[in-house]
């Protein structure tokens, strides 16, 4: 994602067929403030990394994916409901996160479903 990006807009990522299947990782730089609802929705993106400066995850940012690993910036101030909604459960994911952070506070109170593993960030 270029460095001048603002925001990730509703359904960027989503999975249409054909498109985004050679994409396997992701990027998010500082620039962006805030990832769309919708935005990696049905993606088959492995990986994100989103870095500092991102402020606000919008509903259902990375439902029915198959995402595997997602990194989660402190910078994060709001989340919205359902972000990892899915009716499978989410199967092996990693989601790192840093102590005491929103993020943190999310997977504590929401436990989405399906096995998943929250890894604390240094």
């Amino acid at each position: 994602i270029p460095k001048n990006v603002k925001s990730i807009g509703e359904r960027a990522f989503s999975r249409i067929p054909g498109k985004f299947k050679a994409i396997k990782k992701v990027v998010v730089p500082k620039s962006v403030k805030q990832v769309k609802k919708y935005a990696f929705t049905n993606s088959s993106i492995k990986e994100i990394n989103i870095k500092e400066g991102t402020k606000k995850i919008d509903q259902k940012a990375f439902a029915y994916s198959s995402i595997k690993k997602i990194y989660f910036p402190k910078s994060i101030k709001k989340v919205g409901k359902k972000i990892l909604e899915s009716e499978d459960g989410v199967g092996g994911a990693k989601y790192y996160v840093y102590r005491g952070s929103k993020m943190d506070k999310y997977f504590k109170k929401y436990k989405p479903l399906g096995k998943y593993k929250v890894k604390y960030r240094k």
